[in-house]
């Protein structure tokens, strides 16, 4: 499965955040944790510790949960609905691999196009992409996709920023 995932971020052409096997010990545990964005495997579960993943991919059951923490980020966007007609149409007509792999790259390419266009000349900020767009879901999802792919930064940004956005008139 693990394996897999690189074909999901082609663009990167890196695969540092990949871990595809770790212990669930501390010395494990605090090399995930200081790094931004990762995607380990372990052999034994960790259902329990959402501290530590938004995303639990477990295998076995077929099942993928998100964190607490992590669901208002991951709420359905116009964004996934897109992706998702896509994957829908390499099913329906029997797309081989390397066919998924060049679409799924295409699709990435053209959503980073658009980050690159709302970024503009400021840069991108979770308040410049809700100033931007009115799906309030939509611009965290866009803004996390940003923090992953080095498009963005949280320095500057302190927590609950964006709940006071709305309520300071913008100076001249």
């Amino acid at each position: 499965m693990l394996r897999a995932i690189p074909a999901l971020v082609w663009h990167r052409q890196n695969w540092n955040i990949l871990k595809p096997f770790c212990l669930n010990d501390d010395v494990s545990l605090e090399e995930l944790a200081s790094n931004p964005v990762f995607c380990a495997g372990f052999q034994e579960p960790l259902e329990s510790r959402q501290d530590i993943w938004d995303l639990y991919v477990d295998v076995s059951a077929q099942e993928i949960t998100v964190s607490e923490n992590a669901k208002k980020d991951f709420v359905m966007t116009s964004v996934h609905k897109d992706v998702a007609k896509a994957m829908q149409a390499f099913i329906e007509e029997e797309s081989d691999d390397l066919q998924i792999i060049e679409g799924i790259a295409a699709k990435t390419k053209e959503l980073l196009g658009k980050l690159e266009l709302l970024a503009g000349d400021g840069g991108l900020s979770l308040q410049s992409l809700q100033e931007q767009l009115s799906n309030v879901s939509l611009a965290s999802f866009l803004f996390n996709v940003a923090l992953a792919e080095g498009l963005a930064s949280t320095t500057g940004e302190e927590e609950g920023e964006d709940e006071n956005a709305d309520s300071e008139e913008p100076e001249e």
